[in-house]
C-alpha cells in the first residue's frame, strides 16, 4: 500500500477522534445548562409558595 493511504486513514481517526470528543463537550454542556434552568425555575416556584405561604 502507498504511503499516502496510511495518512490518509490517520487523517481520518484524528477527525473522528476530535469531532466525537467536541459532540460530547457540547452535549454535555448543554446538559449542564439545561440542568441549571430546571433548578432555577423550581426555586422560583418554590419562593412563590412560599411567599403565598407568609400571606
Amino acid at each position: 500500500m502507498p504511503a499516502y493511504v496510511f495518512v490518509w486513514i490517520f487523517v481520518a481517526v484524528v477527525v473522528g477522534l476530535a469531532g466525537g470528543f467536541g459532540a460530547t463537550y457540547l452535549l454535555l454542556r448543554r446538559r449542564q445548562t439545561d440542568g441549571s434552568h430546571v433548578l432555577e425555575v423550581k426555586a422560583q416556584q418554590t419562593l412563590l409558595e412560599a411567599e403565598t405561604q407568609a400571606k
